[in-house]
């Protein structure tokens, strides 16, 4: 599962190892069983970068030719 919180600036992306397990019971009646499984939480470092000004400043470098736009109309 993944969890997005831009209010958190430090974790804003977290990644926690979760899921169900299927596995096969012991008992003919029983032949299937779903497990959860929880695991470990990871928090990836992400560049800390306005979006909006990294946008504004592609804009700025295309305007001056510096480079081309990543959508071209």
């Amino acid at each position: 599962m993944v969890v997005y919180d831009d209010l958190d600036a430090s974790e804003q992306v977290k990644v926690y190892d979760s899921g169900l397990e299927e596995t096969l019971g012991g008992n003919p009646g029983h032949a299937r069983m779903v497990e959860r499984r929880t695991g470990d939480m990871v928090a990836p470092k992400l560049d800390q970068q306005e979006a909006l000004m990294v946008e504004i400043d592609h804009l700025a470098d295309c305007l001056r030719g510096e480079a081309e736009p990543l959508a071209s109309g």
